[in-house]
């Protein structure tokens, strides 16, 4: 999917963690191994570097204020880099998820 704006791409994110978290999916491991199954990725692998790269273990239970900071760690880890500041994860994650 190609996003008008990364604003756009960042509250589907924020959409999609809204629709896992209403089904008990609310851990970086459970996040993770939804979004990038063994079967497609070193699932672990991934894990660890979000879990390392936000400071949150990856079997606790999620407050919404820490989704934006998974956003970003999974935006580093999926290309390489992350150009985004905080402040932009966080306004279109806040748009897709509270709106």
């Amino acid at each position: 999917i190609i996003f008008e704006t990364p604003l756009h791409g960042f509250r589907a994110a924020g959409r999609i963690m809204k629709t896992k978290k209403g089904r008990g999916v609310r851990t970086i491991e459970s996040i993770i191994n939804e979004w990038a199954p063994s079967n497609e990725n070193h699932t672990q692998n991934y894990i660890n570097f979000v879990s390392e790269k936000t400071g949150f273990p990856a079997d606790d239970i999620l407050t919404d204020s820490a989704y934006p900071a998974v956003i970003a760690a999974m935006v580093q880890m999926e290309n390489g880099q992350n150009p985004y500041t905080m402040s932009e994860i966080a306004q279109g994650f806040e748009w897709g998820f509270y709106g």
